[in-house]
């Protein structure tokens, strides 16, 4: 199973879309929607955040960090396609694989052969 595979698992949609990013602290949406479609990396402390890095995160956190800790961990827990978050594996791969946008072009292009 690919790391797509885990992101479209279940009840995910197959559009990011459809995630709701509402409930995210405003200044680090931008960050997070850009990881999530692009893979591109977000900051130190997201990057610990999004890797499950408890002690990472804290030790990165400025005070607008810190304040939004658990607003933030409980977004990825509620709304974050599953996949995308939770380890460092999972992270590195989301950057690897240029965000589920990349990941899932590269799915259409291997089933064509392309």
């Amino acid at each position: 199973m690919s790391i797509l595979d885990d992101v479209t698992y279940g009840n995910w949609s197959t559009s990011l879309d459809d995630v709701n990013y509402g409930k995210m602290p405003e200044n680090f949406r931008g960050q997070v929607e850009r990881y999530l479609r692009n893979g591109n990396p977000p900051g130190g402390f997201l990057e610990a955040v999004i890797g499950n890095d408890l002690m990472g995160a804290i030790n990165r956190a400025d005070k607008d960090a810190a304040d939004n800790l658990k607003a933030i961990v409980g977004w990825f827990y509620w709304e974050a396609p599953g996949g995308s978050w939770g380890s460092k594996k999972a992270f590195d791969a989301m950057i690897a694989g240029k965000g589920y946008e990349g990941m899932k072009a590269n799915q259409a292009l291997a089933k064509t052969g392309g």
